[in-house]
């Protein structure tokens, strides 16, 4: 907000480019240059009008609001983000749970199929380590999800918590 302001303040301050105007009327028509276009040219000194202090002041006020209204509304967009990436992480742990359950039943289901023999127990006992290793792998994956959930959670309540008097 105070760059703005020194920004009016610097443009306010500077002295403003002296070009002349030359006004010509030619075949009947007005024609502003910056060159004489005729010999009935007429220098034109355009007026330079300074806000008042009221008015400089009237735009400050309207500046601020205008910073306070453009925050409000990066803050409601930010939160909307939020709550598209809470629901894509949602959808994410159902999606991985539900594979981790699939997968389990495809090997519970392979695990029956096993004769009662050496052959059988040995297949069993590779069914088991296997399932164990679907478990850390699907485990891993939720908890990288929820973690990112928690994440957005703790910055969605920041957001939200920042807006309270």
């Amino acid at each position: 907000m105070q760059r703005i302001i020194l920004i009016a303040a610097a443009i306010l301050a500077a002295p403003v480019a002296h070009a002349e105007i030359y006004k010509c009327v030619v075949g009947g028509k007005t024609i502003f240059s910056q060159q004489p276009c005729a010999e009935n040219a007429q220098v034109v000194k355009p007026k330079v009008v300074q806000p008042s202090a009221s008015a400089v002041a009237e735009q400050q006020g309207v500046n601020e609001s205008l910073s306070a209204a453009s925050s409000v509304m990066e803050r409601d967009r930010r939160l909307t983000g939020i709550a598209r990436d809470m629901a894509a992480v949602d959808e994410d742990i159902v999606r991985i749970q539900e594979a981790r359950r699939l997968d389990l039943m495809r090997l519970e289901a392979s695990g029956r199929l096993a004769h009662n023999n050496l052959a059988g127990a040995t297949w069993q006992q590779s069914l088991a380590t296997e399932m164990q290793a679907v478990n850390a792998r699907y485990d891993s994956e939720l908890r990288i999800a929820e973690s990112r959930r928690e994440s957005l959670m703790r910055e969605r309540e920041r957001l939200l918590s920042a807006t309270k008097p």
